[in-house]
């Protein structure tokens, strides 16, 4: 289907607009600021959406086979951080400990903006 009247969908390679995001800590963080030049992917999933937590394996296995050659940037609009921790402690504890794969919050849900 068409999008609605008046939205402008994104193309691969489209630049992003500038966000600012925290991160899991609690950290600001600059989109696409420190990763500007970088190949990035930016999924925008949420704790209760179905094929989001089928696909968060793949991503986190993606970011581990491409090390620092990509940056996937995980960007959650829950409300609720609490429900990001608890997904990220269900489905999620891979990605923990990668430098490359970065956890964000957007509850104002600002990237689908």
């Amino acid at each position: 289907p068409a999008p609605p009247a008046g939205t402008t969908v994104a193309q691969v390679g489209d630049p992003i607009p500038p966000l600012r995001l925290p991160d899991l800590d609690g950290r600001p963080r600059e989109v696409p600021g420190t990763w500007r030049g970088r190949p990035l992917l930016i999924n925008v999933w949420a704790s209760w959406c179905a094929p989001c937590i089928a696909d968060f394996p793949a991503k986190t296995a993606l970011a581990q086979r491409m090390g620092k050659r990509l940056a996937v940037l995980a960007v959650s609009v829950d409300a609720d951080k609490a429900a990001i921790e608890r997904f990220m402690n269900r489905y999620g504890r891979a990605a923990r400990g990668l430098d490359n794969f970065i956890v964000l919050h957007d509850p104002g849900k600002d990237i689908v903006q």
